[in-house]
């Protein structure tokens, strides 16, 4: 699946999940809407992107403070027509926590704000009881560039790492994946109403074209499509994205920049049926 611009959403217990594809064509604000309003403020949702182009080095930043659409603001070195993936979440009230237990899985998000270079802890609103799985980040502050790497994630919480040219403190959305049943690639698969959502670790070992299909993973083929997948980096002190290409029912691609080299670590999260 190439990206157009396309959306999806699901209710789950105490939350809306939206996501789908869509395109950056301006510097400066851009709203992208989303297929449904939310009912909660603005300040309880989350945004994560990942750019659809190859060779591409700079994050799609996106902040929310609307409750029918999200805002791109991107980095202004950046030129002509972008595709992205996005995912979002929500509560369906204001009292709502952040936290959704689904059957086969826990999802939680919120917002955080570096502060320093080296290694930052961040806590999830509840523990989660086996693991997390995921984590995903999208920074929205306007015109950033550089991602953000999540090192590691534990019951507590997650850290961040961010590249060295960083400085003060920088905003952030995240959504994290928890209490699934990791296979023995330590990825995972569970149903969301009609969708299905997969995800977890995997690893980037060379620059041009590297697709990762799903069946390698230990998991199996969605039986449509896939309508989006989002990704972060793992390793500390990383400047540049890892951007996916292209999408379809039976795996993804990523094309990263000539300037990464060796294994990269990434979370993934796809979503699709």
């Amino acid at each position: 699946m190439s990206v157009s611009d396309y959306g999806s959403s699901q209710q789950i217990s105490n939350a809306l999940v939206q996501w789908g594809t869509a395109k950056s064509t301006i510097d400066g604000p851009q709203p992208q809407p989303f297929p449904q309003n939310y009912a909660c403020p603005p300040s309880q949702i989350a945004v994560v992107t990942t750019r659809n182009n190859g060779g591409a080095t700079a994050i799609m930043p996106a902040s929310c403070t609307d409750k029918s659409f999200f805002t791109t603001d991107r980095y202004n070195e950046i030129s002509g027509t972008k595709p992205f993936y996005w995912l979002s979440i929500g509560n369906l009230s204001s009292g709502s926590s952040g936290t959704s237990v689904l059957q086969g899985a826990t999802i939680q998000w919120g917002t955080a704000v570096s502060q320093k270079d080296h290694e930052e802890h961040f806590d999830f609103n509840d523990r989660f009881k086996k693991g997390c799985e995921a984590v995903i980040v999208c920074r929205s502050d306007a015109n950033t560039k550089n991602t953000f790497a999540v090192t590691t994630a534990d019951k507590n919480g997650f850290k961040v790492n961010r590249n060295d040219s960083v400085t003060g403190d920088q905003n952030f959305y995240w959504i994290a994946i928890g209490d699934t049943s990791p296979n023995s690639k330590a990825c995972f698969s569970f149903q969301m109403g009609k969708y299905t959502v997969q995800g977890g670790t995997a690893a980037s070992k060379k620059d041009a074209t590297q697709a990762f299909p799903f069946s390698a993973l230990g998991l199996a083929s969605f039986s449509k499509a896939c309508e989006t997948v989002v990704v972060n980096r793992k390793s500390a002190n990383s400047r540049v994205i890892l951007p996916v290409v292209s999408a379809d029912r039976a795996e993804f691609s990523i094309d990263r920049n000539n300037e990464i080299t060796g294994d990269q670590d990434f979370y993934w999260i796809a979503i699709g049926k």
